[in-house]
């Protein structure tokens, strides 16, 4: 997350997880395509509410 990989991460466990249910579907219990869980969003301790903060706040988003 911290780092802006967490997109790439995520993708990587999509193509793991389908081919994992390819080679063994019976793990799978579901039948259905494994998914991972989406990406967090963002999450504040003090949540900033300073409007020149909105780039910032767009930037943290998108990761």
């Amino acid at each position: 997350m911290h780092y802006g990989k967490a997109g790439m991460v995520r993708d990587r466990r999509v193509h793991v997880l389908a081919t994992a249910q390819a080679a063994c579907p019976e793990r799978f219990a579901s039948g259905g395509t494994p998914t991972p869980p989406d990406l967090p969003g963002p999450a504040w301790i003090n949540k900033p509410n300073d409007l020149d903060q909105k780039g910032e706040q767009e930037k943290l988003t998108r990761n």
